[in-house]
């Protein structure tokens, strides 16, 4: 859904021409088709740092984390064209030159990396949109809210199975919900979920009224819900006790899941740096 659905859709609908939306966007939509946007290169999630590009009419370089890249037809890679300006190729997975190594994060979601070894460029197809810049920026945002919004209904499962549990587990004949310093806790996250909510709530509105001020929205939802689901699925599984690593459990999957959407799309430091910057600072 992320990957195909959200960015990459998106991506084709911000970039790409409305003969290319025409063709690819029923087959995407229907899911004859699946998509996913090669963007990352380094180490860390830095989508201006783009080294991919067309040298004498080849595309070599290296794509990393391309999210359920390893299962999907189309690939929307972000690179630099001939002339040194950036651009969105569309390309089949299965085009001469791709190679394409499948690897599995710890929450157990598909990502891949992927090779582009003197991709012919007579072979690829470019989106053709005006405003290509803008258009990728705008498709990471909205990728970027929808995935603090998944990341929001999931801390707010943790908590609702946490409060839950300590209502029911007995301690020497007392429930553990009746300990005040668990209720502080508790207390703690619920307000820590509330803020964050509301500033994701508030970047999907302004996806909804195309907000000027999206990526200032975007970065501020983000780096809440990357903190808030940090410490939610920590002290769920801590106030669980040895059972919330139990693979009975789900507690152990939510925490390996907020690792993986800390880091996906920006860490709150990037965010915050983000943030920042679009404020002048």
């Amino acid at each position: 859904f992320l990957s195909s659905v959200v960015f990459a859709q998106n991506l084709l609908l911000n970039c790409g021409s409305r003969h290319q939306i025409e063709a690819y966007l029923p087959k995407l939509i229907s899911g004859d088709q699946t998509g996913s946007v090669a963007l990352d290169e380094g180490r860390f999630f830095n989508p201006h740092a783009t080294e991919l590009s067309v040298v004498d009419g080849r595309l070599t370089g290296v794509k990393t984390r391309v999210l359920n890249g390893q299962t999907s037809n189309l690939l929307l890679c972000v690179a630099r064209r001939e002339s040194g300006a950036l651009g969105v190729a569309l390309i089949p997975r299965d085009l001469a030159g791709v190679e394409v190594e499948a690897k599995r994060a710890m929450d157990l979601h598909g990502y891949a990396s992927i090779s582009f070894n003197g991709v012919n460029d007579a072979h690829i197809e470019w989106l053709e949109g005006e405003s290509v810049d803008t258009g990728i920026t705008r498709a990471i945002d909205q990728a970027t809210i929808v995935l603090a919004a998944e990341m929001m209904g999931s801390a707010r499962e943790l908590l609702e199975r946490t409060v839950e549990y300590l209502g029911e587990r007995e301690q020497f004949d007392v429930k553990l919900g009746s300990f005040q310093a668990l209720q502080h806790r508790c207390a703690q996250m619920f307000c820590e979920l509330e803020l964050a909510e509301s500033a994701v709530s508030a970047a999907l509105t302004g996806l909804d009224e195309n907000a000027a001020n999206l990526s200032l929205l975007c970065s501020a939802a983000k780096a809440l819900a990357n903190d808030c689901f940090t410490l939610i699925s920590s002290e769920a599984v801590q106030l669980h006790g040895g059972m919330g690593v139990t693979e009975e459990m789900d507690m152990g999957l939510f925490l390996k899941r907020s690792r993986v959407c800390n880091q996906l799309l920006g860490s709150s430091s990037y965010h915050r740096d983000r943030f920042a910057r679009l404020n002048e600072f």
